[in-house]
């Protein structure tokens, strides 16, 4: 193999390994926020699922929160593919520097403040009209939702670094 083929070999495998860690990254954030999330709804009022049925919103529109289990494994997969896009994406940009367990968890908190302000002000209020109403009905629960998002993705960064 060339000097070049080998060395697009590596970045490729350092490519793949780097979405890997984003993917369960962005898994074990989205899980702790949801769970939060829908207990959270239980408690106050709106329901245990209607979180999940919320964010199939974005494809079922108002149709969602009176969906039945298939709006309920849409909501399960929305959420998901959008977790794993963000712990990509906080997994390319945290990478870089390895740092103490503190640092990595306000560096996930960070990120998921900014993920909050675009997922509620932008995606939710535009793209899906139950996801809106319900971060209006519950502003404080969503926002400590997408805290619970960031110190899991940072935690899991930092899990990651240690494991390996």
């Amino acid at each position: 193999m060339a000097r070049g083929e080998a060395a697009a070999e590596r970045h490729r495998g350092a490519a793949a390994a780097l979405v890997e860690a984003g993917v369960v990254t962005g898994l074990i954030a989205g899980g702790a926020m949801l769970f939060f999330l829908c207990v959270a709804s239980g408690w106050l009022g709106p329901g245990f699922l209607a979180p999940v049925k919320a964010f199939a919103g974005v494809l079922l529109r108002r149709g969602a929160l009176g969906g039945g289990s298939g709006a309920t494994v849409l909501g399960l997969l929305v959420h998901g593919a959008v977790s794993v896009c963000i712990g990509v994406a906080f997994t390319a940009i945290a990478v870089r520097e390895r740092t103490g367990p503190m640092a990595s968890v306000g560096a996930g908190i960070l990120f998921a403040i900014g993920a909050w302000v675009v997922m509620t002000f932008v995606a939710a209020r535009f793209l899906d009209p139950p996801l809106w109403e319900l971060a209006r009905s519950m502003p404080f629960t969503w926002f400590a939702a997408h805290l619970v998002y960031g110190m899991a993705m940072g935690w899991a960064r930092q899990l990651r670094d240690e494991l390996r």
